[in-house]
């Protein structure tokens, strides 16, 4: 199978106040209704998703790689899938970007199999996984 998409998303505990952790610059926002009822509502607009919701179509092969931009490890857990882990570096070994992309030492051999992983402090992971379970799913750090 062919891989279809990559996204970046880097997280971070942020400001002054104790608490408030972002990933890409946006902070937790409840939705107001319930998810799946929403859909229904609205008949599936896109315009309707909270910008920190990705749209992925079926049976796809997904990359999603996490910076950890912070000063502490944050755990990870992936509701519906369990993902191939591909890359993970040591703490303070730096970021990842679309220009570092083609560096990466993937372990496509016999990676690491699971739905929560842990990010190390100023690092990166690349997971995989087949978007073979359509629904809505939410991915958060156990430390928020």
């Amino acid at each position: 199978m062919e891989l279809k998409k990559t996204f970046f998303l880097n997280s971070q505990h942020k400001g002054e106040k104790s608490g408030y952790f972002y990933l890409n610059k946006e902070t937790c926002v409840h939705p107001t209704n319930t998810s799946l009822l929403s859909l229904i509502l609205f008949n599936n607009l896109k315009d309707f998703y909270l910008p920190s919701t990705f749209q992925i179509e079926a049976d796809e092969i997904i990359d999603i790689i996490i910076n950890n931009i912070d000063f502490a490890p944050h755990s990870f857990h992936l509701h519906g899938y369990h993902v191939w882990i591909l890359a993970q570096v040591n703490s303070n070994d730096g970021y990842l970007n679309q220009s570092k992309l083609k560096t990466i030492a993937y372990n496509e051999i016999n990676p690491i199999y699971r739905d929560t992983f842990t990010i190390n402090p100023f690092s990166y992971l690349v997971f995989r996984f087949k978007t073979n379970n359509p629904s809505l799913w939410m991915m958060y750090c156990h430390n928020d």
